[in-house]
């Protein structure tokens, strides 16, 4: 039960993000056109860890070699187990 709540944790903490920046309550006339200059002002620098490319091909081979991973077979409790591990690994 655990591994099949993965996938709509994730699609609903995407939903979340996309609707959360993507309301705005103030409209370009009201902040004199200059929407999210303030923003970009106020912005301070993040570190952003470097994109290996190699790792990433490697993630996504080992989820493709999963096979189909339809609802409740086991290549798709599979994955879900390596996602929920790779996650624990790189969450500390």
């Amino acid at each position: 039960m655990k591994n099949n709540m993965f996938p709509l944790l994730c699609g609903t903490v995407l939903a979340l993000g996309l609707v959360s920046t993507s309301c705005d309550s103030k409209t370009s006339s009201e902040t004199g056109g200059n929407v999210g200059q303030t923003a970009a002002a106020d912005a301070k620098p993040v570190a952003v860890p470097s994109f290996n490319a190699d790792s990433a091909y490697q993630y996504v081979a080992q989820q493709v070699a999963f096979g189909p991973r339809v609802p409740n077979t086991p290549a798709h409790r599979a994955c879900g187990d390596y996602l929920i591990q790779k996650l624990k690994d790189l969450g500390g």
